[in-house]
C-alpha cells in the first residue's frame, strides 16, 4: 500500500470517527500527493473529500477553497457523477458562506447533471438542501415546493419523510 492510499484511508477513518479537522488534512496531503502523480481526478476527488470535512468542522471558507476547478477536472474526465458531487459540495460552502444566490444555482447545476444521469436519490438529497437554503433565504414557499419534490423522489420514503410529506400536503392545502 503507498503513502498516498494511507492518507486517503486514515482520512477516511478519521471521518468516520469525527475527527474532521484530522481527516481534511489526511485528504489534504493525499490530494496533493496524486497531484504529483498527475492523477488529477483521485486529486479532485480527495480535494472533494477534504471540503466535506471541512463543511463537518465548520471551516466553510477553505471548505469551498478546496472544491474550486475538481468539478472541471472530472468534467474533462467524463466523470459525470463525480462532477455533480463536486458542484454539490460547492453549493453546500456557498450555502454555508450564506452566498445563497451562488448556492441555489449551484445546486440547480447539480441537479441538472445527476437527472441526465437517473440518479434519484442523490437529485432527492440535492432537492433537500436547496430546500433548506430556500428556507434560509426567506422563501418558505418555495423551500416547501422543493422539499416535497425532494421526498417524492425516495423510492423508501420513512417514517420521518412520510411525516413531513403530510405536513406539505397539509400546508399547500390551506393555500389552494
Amino acid at each position: 500500500m503507498t503513502e498516498i492510499n494511507n492518507f486517503e484511508i486514515e482520512g477516511k477513518e478519521k471521518f468516520q470517527k469525527g475527527k474532521y479537522k484530522e481527516a481534511a488534512k489526511l485528504f489534504n496531503k493525499a490530494a496533493n500527493e496524486y497531484q504529483e502523480k498527475k492523477e488529477l481526478v483521485k486529486s479532485a476527488e480527495m480535494f472533494n473529500n477534504q471540503s466535506v470535512a471541512l463543511l463537518q468542522a465548520g471551516k466553510n471558507k477553505q471548505a469551498y477553497e478546496a472544491t474550486l476547478g475538481t468539478d472541471e477536472i472530472f468534467l474533462k474526465n467524463n466523470e459525470s457523477l463525480l462532477q455533480a458531487l463536486a458542484i454539490g459540495n460547492k453549493a453546500s460552502a456557498l450555502k454555508e458562506l450564506k452566498r445563497f444566490e451562488e448556492a441555489e444555482k449551484s445546486f440547480i447545476e447539480c441537479i441538472a447533471i445527476l437527472e441526465e444521469l437517473g440518479e434519484q436519490q442523490y437529485i432527492s438529497d440535492v432537492k433537500k438542501s436547496l430546500s433548506t437554503l430556500r428556507l434560509l433565504d426567506g422563501r418558505q414557499i418555495e423551500a416547501a415546493a422543493t422539499l416535497k419534490s425532494s421526498l417524492d423522489l425516495k423510492e423508501k420514503p420513512t417514517i420521518k419523510d412520510k411525516f413531513m410529506q403530510s405536513i406539505i400536503k397539509k400546508l399547500f392545502k390551506k393555500f389552494q
